[in-house]
């Protein structure tokens, strides 16, 4: 379990361990925290997924999931939203 806070670094295997999720439920639409936010955890937890959802999409990278021996299918989501959670941004979107 990461503590509350304890997103250090946007890195290649916490990027692998997304993708692989990524891959296996193959979303058309990832929701994540804003890019910029008062919490130290968000801005990077969005740069984390923003392009863990880039290179899910590259056939380069290969995974494989649960011990499988199978690669995984590339998959990219059509959209990422970045949700708002504390600075007054105006928003291109609003749900109520």
């Amino acid at each position: 379990m990461i503590n509350d806070g304890a997103i250090n670094v946007v890195d290649k295997n916490h990027q692998i361990e997304i993708i692989k999720i990524i891959r296996k439920y193959r979303p058309e639409v990832i929701f994540c925290n804003a890019v910029d936010d008062r919490h130290i955890d968000h801005p990077k937890a969005s740069q984390l997924v923003s392009s863990s959802c880039f290179l899910s999409g590259l056939t380069k990278i290969n995974t494989k999931l649960d011990g499988s021996n199978i690669f995984q299918e590339e998959w990219r989501p059509k959209f990422i939203y970045h949700y708002l959670q504390w600075k007054n941004i105006s928003p291109d979107i609003c749900v109520d």
